[in-house]
């Protein structure tokens, strides 16, 4: 049973452990569902999808939830940090952005 704030690492665990992975296309999110249990996160995908548009929108910068709820270990994909480096390799090493969306 989930209670509440999930990490990135307990949603991949979730889904490693039969949830089904969605992804909402218009909000720009994934989701998972297992029997009762729903949660919306953040993954490497909507987490580049979000830093793209806030570099192609000409912010200043970001701010997120928590560190602590990135995989500040490294066990889901072996990189520590995963989320907040995408924001980082974005931000600051030129990653391509589309124009036009």
């Amino acid at each position: 049973m989930l209670n509440g704030i999930v990490t990135y690492p307990e949603a991949e665990l979730l889904i490693a452990e039969g949830a089904q992975r969605y992804f909402d296309e218009e909000s720009r999110v994934p989701y998972a569902v297992r029997d009762r249990d729903w949660i919306s996160y953040d993954d490497s995908q909507s987490i580049r999808e979000k830093a793209l548009w806030v570099k192609k929108s000409g912010f200043a910068g970001v701010m997120t939830w928590n560190l602590n709820c990135d995989d500040w270990a490294g066990k889901s994909h072996g990189k520590k940090f995963e989320l907040h480096n995408i924001i980082k390799d974005v931000l600051f090493d030129n990653e391509t952005i589309d124009n036009t969306t």
